[in-house]
């Protein structure tokens, strides 16, 4: 390792927020514009959020992150 571990974290971290917000704010966008054309009548706006939302939310960031991380410090090497 040529570069101390905090940079790797830093880097690492703001990859991570990013990819986390963008997919976030997608994910609401979707389900607000599903909720108020299709599924107005009979569902409640928080039950279009299930269990497949919060996997994509928890491990794409990370998976993306990672890869993200590993491709910067490859092409600064």
């Amino acid at each position: 390792m040529k570069l101390p571990l905090m940079t790797y974290v830093l880097v690492f971290s703001v990859w991570y927020l990013c990819i986390f917000l963008a997919l976030s704010f997608v994910l609401f966008l979707f389900n607000a514009y599903a909720y108020f054309v299709y599924f107005k009548s009979n569902l409640n706006f928080w039950m279009l959020f299930d269990d497949v939302y919060f996997k994509l939310i928890i491990f794409i960031p990370i998976i993306s992150a990672l890869f993200l991380t590993k491709l910067y410090f490859s092409k600064r090497q």
